[in-house]
């Protein structure tokens, strides 16, 4: 019996009862023979309703069942995000079919490829990625990383060429103007520059032990946590610094035509925080607004300590300082602490504008059993992807040299 018509035949039910007893109660002469006809019809109804209950007690439960859980999903997604969506490289890979039909089959020289969903890694918008955590497991500590990366304020689009070309405006003049009735229309010049770049592949491999394969928990946290995060600071250092050629992507620093700042040429008086905003200042007077930063932990912890300098209150100027070193905002701008930005540099930019991350390949992982691993019953994982930084409106850039405290 349908939910629906279940509901209805107690409603039908429950109805029936009511109408009953007001008849009844409505009689002015109660004898023995209404009070026992009241008592039958009573018990015939419960008697109904109960047999309905009992029938189709394990479809009540099961749709009770399936309610409550889709209550718990729905306060856990609100809480935290749907797990389904965001679920870890790590987690996907234990999962999948090249890693399970691998651990079935010992005698396969190595497994079929796996590619991470592209839903987690390429984003048409600049966004936070979930920052890469792992589980610390009994076994295996890990040293603490970077928690929100570079690349989590870059966009990401897919590509299929193994070489890249693009245009940058490298050259404008506005002519519009306001012409009279059948008057010829001004012409604006733009001027174009083409640049192409090779993708480029980042990868390495490891070595683990059979038995550390077979444990899906640890295999969980040694990928997430070693083999995955590999790869994102080598992307970050490329990002920023790579010298372009067949090894090394283009890093925005080594972008020609990206504009620049010094600490030193600004206004007597200025410090770390006067700095990001005069770079801020420049990207707009370019026409782009800023809508990130990345500076070394170290400077981060620097304009942290910043105090006033008027007289009894050495109030500190940064807004609040009850939040950890782990990421927040700077004269409006979201900026990521790293490591692996150098001391004494920073970044400020229209990511979302000013430059994008072509992606051919997506996070891939497989294993294998090369040279003598078989002797020494061990496996090697290989993670690789690639990419390539594309960067389409250079004026979008300020990179600065946090260099010294201005003079004059």
């Amino acid at each position: 019996m349908e939910m629906k018509e279940l509901a209805e035949s107690i409603k039908k039910n429950v109805e029936e009862t009511q109408t009953s007893m007001k008849e009844f109660a409505a009689k002015s002469i109660k004898t023995d023979g209404d009070i026992s006809e009241i008592k039958e019809t009573l018990k015939g109804l419960q008697n109904n309703t109960d047999t309905v209950l009992a029938e189709n007690k394990t479809a009540i439960e099961a749709e009770v069942q399936s309610r409550r859980e889709l209550e718990a999903k729905m306060k856990r997604t609100a809480l935290m995000g749907d797990p389904d969506k965001a679920m870890s490289i790590g987690a996907e890979f234990i999962k999948s079919k090249p890693y399970l039909d691998y651990i079935a089959n010992p005698g396969m020289k190595r497994s079929d490829d796996f590619l991470m969903e592209g839903k987690t890694l390429v984003t048409p918008t600049p966004t936070f990625r979930t920052p890469l955590q792992s589980t610390q497991e009994i076994g295996m500590i890990v040293p603490n990383q970077n928690l929100i990366s570079v690349r989590s304020l870059i966009p990401t689009v897919p590509t299929n060429a193994s070489s890249v070309s693009w245009f940058v405006e490298s050259g404008y003049t506005n002519r519009a103007a306001i012409v009279a009735e059948s008057g010829l229309k001004p012409e604006s010049d733009f001027v174009f520059t083409e640049h192409d770049a090779k993708v480029a592949v980042i990868a390495h491999t490891a070595q683990i032990s059979n038995q550390m394969l077979a444990d899906q928990p640890w295999l969980q946290n040694y990928i997430d946590g070693r083999l995955r995060y590999g790869l994102t600071l080598k992307e970050d250092y490329e990002l920023l610094y790579g010298t372009g050629g067949a090894t090394s992507l283009l890093g925005i620093k080594n972008t020609p035509n990206i504009q620049t700042l010094n600490w030193s040429d600004g206004d007597l008086g200025d410090n770390q925080m006067d700095c990001i905003l005069n770079a801020i200042v420049k990207a707009m007077v370019a026409y782009y607004v800023p809508d990130g930063a990345v500076m070394n932990v170290k400077d981060v912890a620097k304009i942290r300590k910043l105090r006033s300098l008027s007289a009894g209150s050495g109030d500190y100027l940064y807004s609040d300082v009850t939040k950890a070193l782990t990421g927040g905002t700077l004269w409006g701008c979201n900026f990521v602490p790293t490591t692996v930005m150098s001391e004494g540099e920073a970044l400020v930019a229209n990511f979302g504008l000013g430059m994008q991350i072509r992606q051919r390949e997506e996070v891939s992982m497989r294993i294998g059993e090369p040279d003598d691993n078989f002797l020494r019953n061990k496996k090697t994982m290989l993670v690789e992807e690639r990419l390539v930084l594309t960067v389409i409106r250079e004026d979008a850039i300020v990179w600065l040299s946090l260099d010294n405290t201005p003079t004059s």
